[in-house]
């Protein structure tokens, strides 16, 4: 009879778990012995923790306190209405404490009509604020990308996840690297294109102004560096995101030793295996992403006039991309061109240079000793000072090839400055036909400018 009685109490125990109770139920606990009371309580324990765990399905209106209501950690908000029983749109806070919440304005709530998304991550004490309607929430997978997977995975790991609109914090919720993001929607919920803010930190990104987002439409690809505590900021629609190997065209040693293994064994191994390697729009340090050296960049598939650029540092990028009112390659490029789909061209790239794609995506691999081609030649480490019989060939009408004293005149002319003419900017200056052959003289220090085609060089 007892045993009985206890088994009704075990399911009243689990009911109260689960549902409000009126307020007149009462539990004596002198109707049970000290094992059977001690038993009750460990039943009650582990349903407390399996709740704790795994929270409602459902937030109504109110405030929800991290380690009390609901367990720490990520989470994804998930509107479910577009008027609350007032009419007005659900709104939801993440606060830091419980103080925060009283003083906070409502210019700080952000809504969430049917369909949106959010994540947040949750600390102890944080506080979820509900108002105007109900909203549900979900435990966030775990981030392929996280350092926990990243500890296990190594650094030559490819994995993807989706990021839904919020703040993602390196360090915190993904693991400090790089990553290629990727638009897999046109429109969000709301009718607009996700944007995404890379920025310094937590402030930074809260602080921002629109004109810093990137609008990264469906397919379009972007490769960003997140260093710990740099954040992600996704809004208007979903994301994903691909952690990267950070590129290097040169072999490590023990790569080498496997290359140089193999072609004792080989009569004719494969050349140039493994060179050729994949870049998309986005940002690239020299002597981290990539090593220095002279380059040959193939997009195959971007933008008309789509701007490659190098910065002597990130501070100079960061002045041109962040729309400064001074926002010009001129003023802080180090070098630029505009090219075209599957248009082969040349750069050259220093140890901590910072390298910038405008848009698209395609290969970097290193540059062909025998050829020559568009792009810019420093003379005296891609080309040495000398004369020159050049042809080019794969180019409408004519060619322009002239050489620059300095990067100021080069990015004058490149960057259609208003003083923009070769005759007064370069120091030399040929208009080439294609399969014609001309001569040229190249001073060290100089740049070699080739505006458009593919050839070969001798020197004389």
């Amino acid at each position: 009879m007892r045993m009985n009685r206890f088994m009704c109490l075990f399911v009243s125990g689990i009911f109260l778990c689960t549902v409000s109770v009126p307020a007149d139920v009462k539990f004596n606990a002198d109707d049970y012995s000290l094992s059977e009371l001690m038993e009750i309580r460990s039943i009650i324990d582990d349903k407390i923790n399996e709740l704790a765990d795994t929270p409602s399905k459902e937030l109504p209106p109110g405030t929800y306190v991290a380690g009390k209501d609901i367990a720490a950690g990520p989470y994804i908000i998930h509107g479910l209405m577009d008027e609350g029983p007032d009419g007005y749109t659900p709104k939801v806070f993440i606060f830091e404490t419980l103080e925060d919440v009283q003083d906070s304005e409502s210019t700080e709530y952000h809504y969430m009509e049917e369909g949106e998304k959010e994540y947040v991550n949750l600390s102890t004490d944080n506080v979820i604020e509900v108002c105007d309607g109900t909203v549900s929430i979900e435990q966030a997978p775990t981030l392929v990308c996280s350092p926990d997977i990243g500890k296990h995975s190594g650094n030559t790991a490819t994995t993807t996840a989706t990021l839904v609109p919020g703040y993602y914090v390196a360090g915190k919720d993904i693991v400090a690297g790089a990553y290629i993001l990727q638009g897999i929607m046109n429109k969000g919920p709301s009718g607009y294109t996700p944007q995404v803010l890379i920025a310094e930190s937590l402030e930074d990104a809260q602080n921002s102004d629109y004109l810093d987002y990137h609008y990264l439409e469906k397919g379009e690809t972007w490769r960003v560096q997140l260093d710990t505590d740099n954040v992600i900021e996704v809004s208007s629609g979903d994301v994903c995101i691909q952690n990267v190997v950070p590129l290097a065209v040169a072999p490590d040693e023990e790569e080498q030793q496997r290359t140089e293994s193999q072609e004792e064994v080989e009569s004719q191994p494969e050349e140039d295996a493994g060179d050729k390697l994949t870049v998309v729009k986005g940002v690239y340090v020299v002597g981290r992403d990539i090593d220095p050296g002279s380059y040959m960049l193939n997009m195959t598939d971007c933008k008309k006039y789509t701007v490659i650029a190098t910065f002597a540092n990130s501070d100079d990028l960061s002045s041109y991309t962040s729309w400064a009112s001074a926002n010009n390659l001129k003023e802080y490029g180090k070098t630029a061109l505009y090219i075209e789909k599957d248009s082969p061209t040349h750069i050259t790239l220093e140890d901590g240079d910072v390298l910038y794609i405008a848009d698209g995506q395609g290969y970097i691999t290193e540059s062909p000793s025998s050829t020559i081609m568009k792009g810019l030649y420093y003379v005296g480490t891609d080309l040495q000072p000398g004369s020159y019989l050049i042809t080019l060939n794969d180019f409408y009408h004519s060619a322009e090839i002239a050489t620059f004293k300095d990067s100021s005149d080069l990015l004058s002319y490149i960057t259609w400055d208003s003083a923009n003419n070769l005759e007064k900017l370069s120091t030399s200056l040929v208009y080439a036909n294609e399969g014609e052959q001309f001569h040229i003289t190249l001073v060290k220090g100089e740049y070699l400018y080739i505006s458009d085609g593919t050839g070969s060089y001798t020197v004389q």
